[in-house]
This record gives C-alpha cells, structure tokens and sequence, in this order.
C-alpha cells in the first residue's frame, strides 16, 4: 500500500475515481448547498469545476465519473420558498469532458416524482439510475447505453436500492420479504437476459460499487456487518471480513474489494490472491460524506484531522498491491 496523493477537498461529498481522474461535488460557498462538480486529474494535478446547477440555487449531487464522462444530478431550487413540499425539479446530467458537451439524460415527469432525486452510476457505456415512480420508495431501474442511446427498464415499480454498474452488467438489490432484509440480483445489459439473483440469505445491508468480476457487499451480522464479494456469474460468497462497522460502504475494484471497518478505519482485502484485509487509513477521522470509492489498484477516502473541522477534509489517494 502506497500513499500517492492528497487533495484538500472541503466538503467533499460522492467522491468517485475512474483512471487518473477522479470527482466530487461540493459547495461554493462554506456551509452552502452543494453546486459545484469538481474533477480533479492525478496526472496533471490539475483541478477544475466541471459543471454547475442549471438554475440559481440549485444542487449539484451524485458525481460519477467514467474515462472522460461524467454524470451528476441537477436539482433545481425547491418549488416552494417555505420548502413546505420538500419538492424540488431535477435532471440526470451527463457531460463528455473532451469536448464540453453536456445531454439529458432524465428529469422529473410531475410533482409526486420531484419527491426523491435520483442516485446515478456511470460506467461508459451505460449510465443507470433510479427514477422515482411517485409512490414511496418504488423506483424503476433505468440504464441508457450512450453509444447507441438504447434505453432500458432493468426492474420497474420496486424497493430498489445499491446499483452497481460495469461495462456489461447492474447490480441491484431488493427487499427479502420472508427474511426482512434484502438480496442482490444482477442483470447482464449487452444480453439484455433476465436477472438473476445473486445471494438468498435476504440479509443483504449495502450493495457496493464494482468493477470487475464480482458484486461487493455488506450484510448485518451479529450487531455489526460482514462483508462478501460473489460472482457476477454466479457462485458462493466469500467472507473478507467480518469485523466492519454497521454501515461499512463497500466497494470494488477488479482484484480488491474497501470498506469502513468497526473502529472507523479504512480496510483493504483482495479477492484474487489471497492476501490478508489490511488496514490503510486514516490517520485522522474518517469523512463518511466523501465515502470510499475504488478503480484499477487505487482507493480513495476521505479524512479531517479535526472532527469539529469537515471543512478541513483531504482525499486520500492510495495504491493497492494486489499481485
């Protein structure tokens, strides 16, 4: 493990990593709403702000970024100035860094749906994200291939939650009915087949970004959490650890898989050869709102050397030996 970059991000929050670039969003302003998409190039140290609310007062949320691509919501400001609805229009954004051009993707049909913002993930060439269908916590799972602007209906008018996004496959989860958690499933997007589940126990507390060959995830396990990864193709789980916290915020890349364990650290463990969890970080308290995200064989997370500080928060680059 090597320690390759820190960068002051205050305030960082969705922090996303593909390649040598990497992404957040964050406030203009201190203690402001969140209205700027930051991307941030390892190789040139170059920092630059990507994009920003479509009308005065809006939000940024949900940065993800893939090669050149990046995605993000854009929520407008709240319908009501007393914010009485707690309603606000958005769309799905989606802006090619090449060569400045931005689409959208999706955005709010009516009122009920303007209740919840979409999450989005990004893996070129598809973008997927929930897309609320004004019931409460009923989504439609959504991808759109951006090559060929073929747009899908994953799964429609469920309890879905922790998309996971790879060049051919989505991940997802859904409520365990007889066991009161919940259980993920896959579905091959170039196939366009069924999906198929992908574990039974119903205990299922987070799915996690991936990007390889496997899903990433936590489950509720004697009071704290445990984390699998499992094959996309099907297979038995395998445990990496058991001793993480409740909410460990798992994720993956091709050979490693990084979570938040018990005591508030950042752990490490490889799925490809065996090699024991390790313990990264951080040195100073851990920012959940950056959370941890994972690419090729770095990890990123956030850290404040001063709790009563976010404003104060670095991201933490770091490469992971995985051979």
């Amino acid at each position: 493990m090597r320690e390759i970059a820190r960068i002051p991000a205050a305030d960082a929050s969705w922090v996303d990593i593909s390649g040598q670039r990497l992404t957040w969003t964050t406030a203009s302003q201190p203690g402001g709403r969140h209205d700027e998409v930051v991307v941030y190039d390892l190789t040139t140290k170059q920092q630059q702000i990507a994009a920003r609310p479509g009308t005065r007062g809006g939000v940024t949320d949900w940065s993800r970024i893939s090669d050149t691509t990046v995605a993000y919501t854009d929520q407008a400001a709240d319908l009501n100035a007393d914010n009485s609805t707690g309603h606000s229009p958005w769309r799905i954004m989606v802006l090619n860094l090449s060569t400045g051009k931005s689409q959208v993707v999706d955005q709010d049909r009516s009122v009920a749906e303007q209740a919840f913002v979409p999450t989005v993930e990004l893996h070129l060439p598809w973008v997927a994200w929930l897309r609320p269908t004004g019931r409460p916590n009923h989504y439609d799972l959504m991808v759109l291939n951006l090559e060929t602007n073929q747009r899908r209906t994953v799964a429609a008018d469920g309890d879905i939650f922790d998309i996971g996004l790879t060049s051919s496959s989505v991940t997802y989860s859904l409520p365990a009915s007889e066991q009161g958690g919940r259980n993920l499933f896959v579905a091959e997007l170039v196939s366009g087949s069924s999906p198929k589940q992908l574990t039974t126990t119903g205990a299922v507390t987070e799915g996690g970004k991936h990007g390889g060959r496997v899903a990433v995830y936590a489950e509720a396990k004697a009071g704290t959490g445990a984390v699998y990864v499992v094959p996309l193709a099907g297979g038995p789980p395998q445990l990496l650890s058991d001793a993480v916290s409740e909410a460990p915020n798992p994720v993956g890349s091709e050979a490693f898989a990084a979570w938040w364990n018990g005591s508030g650290d950042v752990q490490v463990g490889s799925f490809t050869s065996g090699r024991p969890v390790t313990t990264v970080g951080p040195k100073g308290y851990s920012h959940v709102p950056s959370r941890i995200t994972a690419d090729g064989d770095l990890v990123v997370w956030g850290e404040v050397k001063d709790i009563n500080q976010p404003d104060a928060a670095e991201l933490v680059v770091s490469k992971v030996a995985v051979g």
